[in-house]
């Protein structure tokens, strides 16, 4: 079955600046074009559509979605009119905007460690400035302090007027497997509800090369990502994202007298399993509870899902038990 097309509402313009021909996708709803060639900012809400309101002499980067590019997002097909670049002192992402006619505007956000896609929403979910509150009956908490981001680069056409050095104050919430974002110009509260993406699938859906996600790429993973090593909990290894070590240490007690074995190893790269033994102890007379206990230390978001098992000699038993060591935040981590 062929796809829906989108309705048509594109208008082919040129820049007054450089003469560079470009087409408004969302002709009609769009106030604001910045130039792909040449980085000029146009006017599109003057009777002649194309007033030059500032020049850039920088020449426009190219993107990993090209403006124009289609593709097909939750069943929706959307077209991308526009790409913003910011910076919050830490760190920097992409935010392209998509267009569809029927269905409006998205953002589909991407970060070095994988992609989202947020939907505006008009509710008022609460007050940014509290540190947690209930969503769609889930509890959401504040993962970033309210923060000031700046726009290092706008390309497109916008429902606002945008430019290069806009800054605003925000901040973001995790829970229930989404993030809620809200950006604070003034007086108001822009909210936005993020959804994870994996990035194969924006790959597909606009026909380009696969970027990745964490753990290939990126220091840490997205706090909505769901857990990637969630399948591997009964596997023997080490999962880390900057980790080409770690440490551990094993004390094992099964005995009332005190008898123990402990040991300790430097974990190996990413996603490389590693076995250690223990060594051979004895318990005899009455049964006896046993605790094994592991202590590592794999820094901030990192991974260490641990497989012990227990074999006995007579008769030939094993007894298998599994722990991750992990830390992160968000609801699933």
């Amino acid at each position: 079955m062929n796809a829906p097309r989108l309705a048509s509402s594109s208008k082919a313009l040129v820049c007054p600046s450089c003469g560079g021909p470009f087409e408004l996708h969302a002709a009609g709803y769009s106030t604001m074009h910045v130039c792909q060639y040449c980085g000029s900012e146009i006017d599109l809400t003057s009777d002649d559509e194309t007033r030059l309101i500032v020049e850039h002499t920088e020449a426009a980067k190219a993107l990993l979605i090209p403006l124009g590019t289609k593709g097909r997002i939750n069943g929706v097909d959307w077209v991308c009119v526009g790409n913003i670049e910011k910076y919050d002192g830490w760190d920097r992402w992409e935010e392209f905007l998509l267009f569809n006619p029927y269905h409006g505007y998205r953002w589909l956000i991407y970060q070095a460690s994988g992609w989202s896609i947020g939907t505006p929403i008009l509710s008022q979910p609460a007050n940014p400035y509290v540190g947690s509150f209930r969503f769609e009956g889930d509890r959401m908490k504040r993962i970033y302090d309210i923060a000031q981001s700046t726009v290092e680069r706008a390309i497109g056409e916008f429902y606002w007027q945008v430019k290069k050095g806009d800054a605003v104050r925000s901040t973001s919430y995790v829970g229930g497997g989404i993030v809620l974002s809200c950006e604070m110009p003034g007086d108001e509260f822009n909210w936005t509800r993020e959804e994870f993406v994996p990035s194969n699938a924006v790959a597909k859906a606009f026909g380009i090369e696969d970027t990745g996600q964490y753990p290939r790429f990126g220091d840490c993973p997205q706090p909505h990502q769901p857990n990637p090593y969630s399948d591997n909990a009964m596997t023997l290894g080490l999962v880390a994202a900057i980790a080409f070590f770690a440490a551990m240490l094993f004390a094992v007690v099964l005995s009332y007298d005190g008898e123990q074995r402990a040991g300790s190893f430097t974990a190996n790269p990413p996603s490389i399993s590693r076995s250690f033994t223990l060594g051979t102890f004895t318990s005899t007379g009455r049964s006896r509870p046993g605790t094994i206990s592991a202590r590592g230390e794999p820094g901030d978001y990192n991974w260490m899902y641990l497989e012990y098992t227990l074999t006995t000699t007579v008769p030939d038993e094993e007894i298998i038990a599994s722990q991750p060591i992990e830390y992160n935040y968000g609801r699933d981590w």
